[in-house]
C-alpha cells in the first residue's frame, strides 16, 4: 500500500531566522521520513523588519530541512490560513512525503521583462531534472505580481492627475518592466507554461505584500527572487482533484476602443477612458477617488474588471492622466465590471468544498489559493472558510494571493477574486 504523510508548519516569531527554523520544524513534526517537497510562505513583515530579512528567513528554513536535495518553493503572501486560524503576519509551510511521487522544481527570472522566456526557462529546468513517470501530474506555481513603480525624485506613484505627465508615463511603462516593476505579466507566463507542460494540471498564485503592491518575493530552495516564476512539478499515483469558484456578478459591459500595448486603456467607446469609466461605467465622479491618495487600488478591488466569462479578472492599477492602467494585459476588447458582496464570497467557499468537489473519498491533503480580495471584502469573517475545510480533517494550507491561476478541464483561468482548491485523494477519479 502506498504511504503518504503531510505536515503543516507555523510560526509567528518576528525574527526571520527563528521563524524560518520554527516553521520547518513544526511542518516536519508529523513526518517520520524526509519530505519529497516543501511549500513555504510568509507575509512581507520579514522583509520590512530588517535588511535582507526575507533572505534570512528562507535560508534558515532551507537549512532546517533534513537534506539539501529536497525542493522548496514558495513566496510572500498577504496572509494564510491553516488549522491554527487565519493570519496576516507570520509564516507557514506544507511538507509532504509520498513513496509514489516524483518531484522536480524550476524557476525563471524576469517575468515582467519577458514573461514567456521566464516560463520557458522554468519549464526547461523541470524537464531536465527528473522523469515524472506516474500518471497524475500537477504543477504548483508562484509568480511575481504587479508592483507600483518608483519614479526618480517622485517615489512610488500610480495616480497622476497631470494629463501631460500621464501621457509621458504611459509611453514609459515598458521601462518599468526592465526594473521588475509595473504591470503584471502572470497571464502570459502561465499561458506559456501551460502550453509547454500540457500534461500537467496547474494551480498557483501571485506573490504579493500586504496589499500595497510595493514588492513581492518568490522562494526557490535557499534563494529569494523579486520578479520570477517558481514552480514545483509533481507526478504521483494518487488522484488529483481541482476546483475553482468565482461568485462575482456582472454589472455592466463596455468596449475598449483604444489601448497602449493592451495594458493601458486610452479610450472606451471612443471617449477618453478616465472620464467614461467614472461617469458612465461606475456612475461616480472621479473626484471621489482623489481623497484616497495615490494608493487607491485597495478601493479599486471593490469594482473588479474582467471578461464576461470570468476567465480573466483584474483591477485598475492606476490612473495616468486620462488613461487607465490595468494590473495585467487585456485578453480582449470587451470587458465588464463586477459587483462583490460578502454573501456570494462565502458561497464560493461552499461551492468548492461541498457542492462540486466530491472529495469525501479519503482526502489526504489540500491546498487553497484564495484572492486577497476576500481579505479586503470580508475582513476577519474570511475565517468562515475554516468551518468547511476543517471538516475534512486533513492537513491543509491556504494562501491569500493577488491573482490566482488554474487550469481545469483544459481551460486556463488567470483572475483575481477567485478561490481555487487542490486535493490529493486516494479513490476519486481524476478530473481534467
Amino acid at each position: 500500500m502506498s504511504e503518504f504523510q503531510a505536515g503543516v508548519g507555523f510560526s509567528r516569531n518576528l525574527n526571520p531566522k527563528i521563524a524560518g527554523e520554527e516553521v520547518i520544524a513544526s511542518a516536519l513534526e508529523n513526518l517520520d521520513k524526509d519530505p519529497k517537497f516543501v511549500l513555504l510562505f510568509s507575509t512581507i513583515h520579514y522583509a520590512r523588519k530588517e535588511r535582507k530579512g526575507m533572505q534570512k528567513f528562507v535560508e534558515a528554513a532551507y537549512d532546517a530541512l533534513p537534506k539539501k536535495a529536497i525542493p522548496m518553493i514558495g513566496g510572500s503572501v498577504a496572509g494564510f490560513i491553516n488549522k491554527h486560524g487565519v493570519f496576516a503576519k507570520g509564516a507557514t509551510a506544507l511538507a509532504v512525503y509520498c513513496d509514489v511521487m516524483d518531484v522536480a522544481a524550476g524557476y525563471g527570472k524576469g517575468v515582467k521583462r519577458n514573461p514567456r522566456k521566464a516560463a520557458r526557462n522554468c519549464a526547461k529546468m523541470i524537464k531536465q531534472k527528473k522523469k515524472n513517470k506516474y500518471k497524475s501530474k500537477l504543477l504548483i506555481n508562484i509568480i511575481s505580481s504587479p508592483t507600483v513603480p518608483t519614479l526618480p525624485k517622485i517615489g512610488r506613484i500610480n495616480v497622476v492627475k497631470s494629463k501631460i505627465l500621464g501621457e509621458l508615463l504611459t509611453y514609459l511603462t515598458p521601462i518599468f518592466s526592465l526594473k521588475g516593476q509595473g504591470i503584471g505579466e502572470e497571464f502570459l507566463a502561465i499561458e506559456e507554461l501551460s502550453n509547454i507542460l500540457q500534461e500537467y494540471r496547474i494551480i498557483g498564485g501571485s506573490a504579493t505584500d500586504d496589499g500595497q503592491c510595493f514588492e513581492s518575493y518568490q522562494f526557490f530552495n535557499s534563494q529569494t527572487y523579486r520578479d520570477s516564476i517558481v514552480a514545483l512539478a509533481i507526478s504521483t499515483t494518487f488522484n488529483i482533484i481541482m476546483k475553482t469558484s468565482s461568485r462575482l456578478v456582472e454589472v455592466k459591459e463596455f468596449e475598449i476602443t483604444q489601448t497602449f500595448r493592451e495594458r493601458i486603456i486610452r479610450k472606451i467607446n471612443k471617449t477618453k477612458a478616465k472620464k467614461y469609466f467614472f461617469s458612465k461605467v461606475l456612475g461616480v465622479p472621479s473626484e471621489l477617488f482623489k481623497k484616497l491618495g495615490p494608493f487607491y487600488h485597495k478601493a479599486s478591488m471593490h469594482f473588479p474588471l474582467g471578461t464576461p466569462d470570468k476567465t480573466f479578472i483584474t483591477a485598475l492599477g492606476g490612473i495616468f492622466g486620462d488613461n487607465l492602467v490595468l494590473g495585467h494585459k487585456l485578453p480582449q476588447k470587451n470587458l465588464a465590471t463586477f459587483s462583490i458582496d460578502g454573501k456570494n464570497l462565502k458561497k464560493s467557499f461552499e461551492d468548492i468544498i461541498f457542492k462540486k468537489a466530491k472529495i469525501e473519498d479519503i482526502p489526504l491533503t489540500a491546498i487553497l489559493i484564495i484572492s486577497i480580495g476576500y481579505l479586503v471584502s470580508l475582513g476577519y469573517k474570511v475565517s468562515y472558510i475554516r468551518k468547511f475545510i476543517n471538516k475534512l480533517n486533513i492537513p491543509y494550507l491556504g494562501i491569500f494571493s493577488l491573482t490566482e491561476n488554474i487550469r481545469i478541464n483544459k481551460k486556463l483561468y488567470t483572475r483575481a477574486y477567485s478561490i481555487n482548491l487542490l486535493v490529493l485523494n486516494k479513490k476519486t477519479k481524476n478530473e481534467f
